[in-house]
């Protein structure tokens, strides 16, 4: 533990999760319906029990304060999660630096968004504290000129963690403590939060259209990126991406071999996946992506003009090599079973779906007749042509539900997505 507190990422890290648990439900008036909730669950039991240690009033007494009995103190629920947090909070102030803040959202096209207490309609920009405590705000500064560090002096006061602190930059001073005396470059510029020596937080903006602002997403640490939905003083938000839909399509990963040594090679006997396409047109499958990591739909993408002619077939050689070209995956499948999906050009509208378990050396697992539900074990593989069921050793199908006896195959068997076992966008 010692060492892993030395890296200061680690150290940091903790701690703001810490504080986040803090100002997120590690309170009293958060707790207390789970407290009064346990409570009713075993008030009966606790009454019928005939060798209770504690009376009844001593029962509702300790679920919110501490009951003392003896030389012993039993703590209670609310009391002690609210000393706890007092005591954490408290120590998390300890921690805190000016290093904490940062230049969180800025917006220099303020057309209609938010209004100052004149009601202008001005350029503004919000500083937010990642935590893990409560920054002096004294002595900071923030400018658009990076050769005067002091140009304008933030109000005194403090900034909690996870508080959100906004400026209005107007070079109105006269409306209030929180309007700068300087004012935004609507062609784009560079402002700086400091101390008067050290730049603290830094952010370079071009024009912004009107009413979007320039925001990290998440609050605090992640990138710039610019948004139309503008937070003034709140948690940011990134914009809505709209995706057209996809036209829909039809194909199959028709068949498949995951431990191949002798069946088929490509200058080395290389795994590979077959996509069939069942239609009477040719489909583009350009944009199109497979994957066997099921947190990145996109880890294998067709490369622009890879056309699968209809009733014909795709191989797709599952070798981890691009540089051999590219119907060549980025991934290999794993012989002791694992899950082959198909994605659309969206990235996220499936196609097909199959999960297979431990393969045998050199037989491939296909839908028989192609296109079906159902999936063969075949010790003479087809890849590019029509599958035929040398063994007849048909895996068990499974509905989206799980296995139907509950009991994982030790062949291949099909995930049905849609009718038919696939999707149709």
């Amino acid at each position: 533990m010692e060492n892993l507190w030395a890296v200061d990422q680690y150290s940091d890290d903790y701690l703001r999760d810490l504080a986040e648990m803090l100002r997120e439900g590690f309170d009293v008036a958060t707790a207390i319906d789970r407290i009064n909730e346990l409570g009713d669950l075993i008030r009966d039991d606790f009454a019928a029990d005939p060798i209770k240690q504690y009376t009844a009033a001593q029962f509702e007494q300790n679920l919110n304060s501490d009951v003392v009995s003896g030389n012993k103190t039993i703590f209670g629920l609310t009391s002690s999660i609210d000393a706890r947090a007092q005591y954490l909070d408290a120590e998390l102030d300890t921690y805190a630096s000016t290093s904490d803040l940062r230049l969180n959202e800025l917006m220099t096209a303020n057309v209609a968004t938010a209004q100052d207490e004149s009601g202008d309609f001005d350029p503004w920009i919000e500083i937010y504290s990642v935590g893990p405590g409560m920054v002096d705000l004294s002595g900071l500064y923030l400018t658009g000129d990076s050769d005067d560090l002091t140009k304008w002096a933030i109000p005194t006061g403090n900034l909690d963690d996870g508080e959100f602190l906004t400026l209005w930059i107007d070079r109105e001073t006269s409306e209030g403590d929180n309007h700068v005396s300087f004012s935004v470059n609507a062609t784009g510029g560079t402002l700086q939060l400091t101390d008067g020596v050290t730049v603290i937080d830094t952010l370079t903006y071009d024009a912004m259209a009107d009413d979007t602002s320039l925001a990290r997403v998440l609050d605090g640490e992640g990138d710039f990126e610019t948004t139309d939905r503008p937070t003034l003083g709140e948690a940011n938000l990134a914009s809505v991406v709209i995706v057209d839909p996809v036209d829909p399509v039809v194909l199959f990963i028709n068949e498949f071999i995951a431990d191949n040594e002798f069946s088929l090679e490509d200058g080395a006997f290389d795994d590979w996946v077959e996509i069939f396409n069942p239609g009477t047109e040719t489909i583009d499958s350009s944009g199109m992506s497979m994957t066997v990591d099921l947190a990145d739909p996109t880890q294998c993408q067709f490369a622009d003009g890879t056309m699968i002619a209809a009733g014909g077939y795709l191989i797709v050689w599952a070798d981890g090599d691009t540089d051999q070209g590219d119907t060549h995956a980025t991934f290999k499948l794993y012989s002791d079973g694992e899950e082959i999906r198909l994605y659309h050009t969206d990235g996220t509208t499936l196609i097909d779906s199959v999960v297979f378990g431990e393969q045998v050396t050199d037989v491939s697992d296909g839908r028989f007749p192609d296109g079906s539900e159902t999936f063969v074990s075949m010790t003479s593989p087809t890849p590019g042509a029509t599958n035929v069921a040398t063994v007849s050793n048909l895996a068990p199908v499974a509905d989206a539900a799980g296995y139907l006896d509950g009991v994982e195959p030790t062949g291949s068997q099909l995930v049905p997505v849609g009718t038919g076992g696939h999707a149709t966008c």
